[in-house]
């Protein structure tokens, strides 16, 4: 497997250019407006992930509150929040 086999589409990746119709993203990315259809206004934990010549939909999404959620948190600003509201706590 190389590097250049996998890559995960998420909802910015759609937008390099800001008046970029749907269309343009179905061309760039080589996926049909069904898959598009699974990005577009996507929630956060979902969208496609292509190998080779696949490209499926995912849904990982995960309850707030579980060690799980805030081991693979990557949202910097809940992060942020999360780290004043312990030092606010422990004052």
């Amino acid at each position: 497997m190389k590097k250049q086999d996998f890559k995960v589409l998420k909802t910015k990746d759609l937008y390099p250019f800001p008046d970029n119709p749907f269309h343009v993203a179905e061309d760039l990315f080589d996926i049909s407006s069904e898959q598009l259809a699974c990005v577009n206004g996507a929630e956060p934990g979902t969208g496609l992930i292509r190998f080779g010549d696949k490209t499926v939909p995912f849904d990982n999404t995960m309850e707030k509150d579980s060690s799980l959620y805030q081991l693979f948190n990557t949202n910097f600003h809940e992060m942020v929040k999360d780290k004043n509201v312990k030092q606010t706590v422990e004052k």
